[in-house]
């Protein structure tokens, strides 16, 4: 496929003139491509799999309740059929909504001297980008003489020109071709126009999300996920510096034109693009740690307490990093996991309904339900709510105070449900407490867990040589008192504290009769502990005794 194009200012009506030739490929654009070589050969091994990278959602139309004020409308035949001997009219009237999804139709319909209308929408001047993922899912009619297209263009086409501007097709389709294709366009080393496609054979017919990641080094293009194509535009490689400057988005369904060629089958229109959304991410750090506040009540912040997950206001968490977190690619790989800051190794998943911190013990069940998807905000699609990868139809959200992964079904959870990123907490570990809950346990041995009569689950069932080990951060060095909250028959059960695996031992403390297995009493100790993230463990030295939690609070 080749393009030669050539795009005059605004001023002259966006116009543009493209040069399709089908599998014929000019002169000009192999000595192009032969002088801009890439080193693609060396990357052909990508071509496989997605790159591991999390994004974070800055920008969407979901086209829920109508056309974004995001969009214009580009009107008319341009010039010469916007250069490319197109035989449609585009009019604003010919972009609509149906059940939330924007819908490009062609039509046989006689206006402005042509014999077609089609819709043609561009984001300039009202919404430009550099770097990230940008992606739409779509469903294409593929009929003779249809020529739908997702694409960009820099920024600064109006003092620049094409194709000096750039120009990113992330999708084009022709006629009933059983492929989609994805093309840069620049403006070479000599000066002229330069380009680089690739293809993928796909049913364009049924819904499938196209998209490129774009950063600094490389260009790669997406259908459903999987790669299929990538340009290396590293330090400007090859005069392709067009790539490190801003871009605006383009959505339009050209009828005829030099590459689909003249045909038009007549009987196929109507014809109809559907687009469900088109969505821009940002690369999120691999390093960084965010907090997520809640749409509503203001200010609560998602945090983890004795491994539930909840929110609470940011100046009750303490430490801050229990509300801080690293959106990481999702475990099951795809979407985004939420890795504690304070407990690396540990993830906030979904479990029989709630969430909880737990720590990732590499299983497959683990890993799905560690991950979620990233969506547009419920309540108005500002934000972002996060979606259950293992149940699509349930969604993270706060219910007093708390954290579930539950069905959306009015406004109110619908708020509830969504979130939008903040800076890092900070704050000093002073009246640094936490509790560490019977059923948040990393390992256990020996013991049971039952419902405990003061809400929640305790430990029981405990013989001699049973324990329980939990992940603890603690802030500093120094003297901690350590509280249990224990229940006894008769007594005569101890209980000792060391460092998962034995050694060092902290302390020992004897478990008192309290009459009943579920009347609840308090027992504690002071011992020296080390800063840092670490595992504690309490081991059973004697029997007949329950376990309900583990408070440790700096003396």
């Amino acid at each position: 496929m080749t393009h030669t194009m050539t795009l005059p200012t605004h001023g002259q009506g966006h116009s543009s003139s493209w040069n399709h030739s089908g599998n014929r490929r000019s002169r000009r654009w192999m000595q192009s491509l032969a002088a801009v070589a890439f080193g693609v050969a060396s990357l052909v091994g990508l071509a496989e799999q997605a790159q591991a990278q999390t994004w974070q959602l800055v920008w969407q139309d979901e086209f829920t309740n109508g056309i974004s004020s995001n969009w214009k409308f580009e009107i008319g035949n341009g010039q010469s059929g916007w250069g490319n001997n197109e035989l449609q009219y585009y009019r604003r009237e010919n972009a609509t909504v149906e059940n939330g999804n924007l819908v490009i139709t062609a039509k046989r319909e006689d206006f402005g001297g042509y014999r077609y209308t089609s819709a043609r929408m561009i984001t300039q001047g009202l919404a430009n980008f550099r770097y990230g993922k940008v992606e739409a899912r779509m469903r294409l009619p593929s009929r003779n003489g249809l020529w739908p297209a997702f694409w960009m263009l820099g920024s600064n086409l109006g003092s620049v020109g094409w194709p000096a501007s750039g120009e990113i097709d992330i999708m084009e389709q022709i006629n009933t071709d059983p492929a989609v294709y994805g093309t840069v366009h620049w403006q070479g080393p000599d000066g002229g126009h330069a380009s680089y496609g690739g293809n993928v054979k796909v049913d364009a017919t049924a819904y499938h999300v196209y998209a490129v990641e774009w950063d600094p080094n490389y260009i790669r293009w997406f259908v459903d996920g999987r790669q299929f194509h990538v340009v290396d535009i590293t330090n400007s490689v090859n005069s392709t510096e067009e790539f490190q400057r801003d871009f605006f988005l383009l959505l339009n369904m050209a009828v005829g034109g030099n590459w689909p060629g003249f045909n038009v089958d007549e009987s196929a229109l109507p014809a109809k693009m559907f687009v469900d959304y088109v969505r821009v991410y940002k690369a999120a750090s691999a390093t960084a740690f965010n907090s997520w506040v809640a749409r509503a009540p203001a200010g609560l912040t998602i945090r983890h307490q004795a491994s539930r997950g909840r929110v609470d206001q940011p100046g009750s968490i303490n430490p801050a990093g229990d509300g801080n977190w690293k959106m990481v690619t999702g475990l099951a790989g795809s979407g985004v996991s939420f890795q504690s800051q304070n407990y690396p190794n540990s993830y906030l998943r979904q479990r029989n309904g709630e969430a909880w911190l737990d720590q990732n013990d590499g299983s497959t069940q683990f890993r799905q339900e560690a991950t979620f998807l990233q969506a547009p905000g419920l309540v108005d699609g500002s934000g972002v709510s996060f979606q259950s990868f293992t149940q699509r139809d349930r969604w993270l959200r706060h219910r007093n105070s708390l954290l579930y992964v539950e069905q959306i079904n009015d406004a109110l959870a619908r708020s509830d449900a969504t979130f939008s990123s903040a800076n890092a907490l900070t704050g000093a570990a002073t009246g640094f407490s936490t509790t560490l809950a019977a059923d948040g346990y990393a390992q256990m041995q020996g013991m049971q867990l039952e419902p405990s009569t003061e809400g929640g689950q305790n430990l029981g069932w405990i013989e001699a040589n049973d324990w329980v080990v939990w992940n603890l951060n603690l802030p500093e060095n120094g003297t901690y008192t350590v509280e249990y909250r224990v229940a006894s028959q008769s007594g005569g059960g101890t209980l000792q504290l060391e460092k998962a695996g034995g050694s060092p031992i902290y302390g020992s403390l004897a478990v008192p009769s309290t009459g009943g297995w579920q009347n609840w009493t308090t027992v504690s100790h002071r011992v020296q502990l080390n800063a840092g993230q670490q595992q504690i463990a309490v081991k059973a030295l004697g029997s007949g005794w329950n376990l309900r939690y583990v408070r440790v609070t700096k003396s």
